[in-house]
């Protein structure tokens, strides 16, 4: 800036360290996610709640069998879930997002894309805005299809077993009953046989 036959030169500063900092904290953050969405077999959601789209990691596809497209609409999502378990499952996160909870879990079937079902433990935490908004959800959905099927075989034994039992208390409660044939035999050659070639020809 020019005054006169002098100019002005006007230097202004502005201290960006805190910008910086911030910065550099969001990258190590973003560093560490990929580093564990990379470390787990389970299946990584995050659910953006304004768009009500879903980022999927590669475990989508290595799990269920579907393609694995990085955001796809949470509906495909709904569709999978087994119709026994949709409505459970759809009324607890919504319960848990309109109470202004934080943490969300759940265990149900999921679709895979030959058609068959995965057991599936799916954990999630609801992330909010500055004005206490709900605008995002991230979670991890684990394959336990391995753990039902131990379980499963757990309960039919302790059933067979406990039928076992009942039954064999049953048999032993049970009268048992004796024939005392006089002497001289069963047969027709004994007192009772011939009382029986008697009365038969009578």
């Amino acid at each position: 800036m020019r005054s006169g036959d002098s100019w002005i030169i006007v230097v202004t500063a502005r201290d960006i360290r805190e910008r910086i900092a911030q910065e550099e904290a969001l990258r190590k953050s973003n560093e560490r996610f990929d580093m564990a969405v990379r470390a787990t077999n389970d299946v990584i959601w995050d659910w953006d709640l304004v768009t009500d789209e879903i980022w999927w990691n590669e475990n989508f596809e290595k799990v269920f069998g579907h393609l694995a497209k990085r955001w796809i609409a949470r509906s495909i999502l709904v569709r999978g879930i087994h119709p026994d378990d949709q409505g459970r499952v759809i009324a607890g996160v919504h319960r848990v997002i309109g109470a202004g909870g934080e943490y969300w879990s759940d265990e149900y079937r999921f679709r895979r894309h030959d058609g068959s079902f995965v057991h599936v433990l799916d954990r999630g935490q609801v992330i909010l805005d500055g004005a206490g908004r709900a605008v995002r959800m991230i979670g991890a959905m684990a394959d336990i299809s391995s753990r039902k099927q131990a379980e499963e075989r757990i309960h039919n034994q302790a059933l067979r077993q406990r039928l076992i039992a009942e039954f064999g208390q049953q048999r032993s409660r049970a009268p048992t009953s004796k024939t005392c044939w006089p002497r001289g035999g069963a047969g027709h050659g004994g007192a009772q046989g011939r009382l029986l070639q008697r009365a038969r020809v009578r």
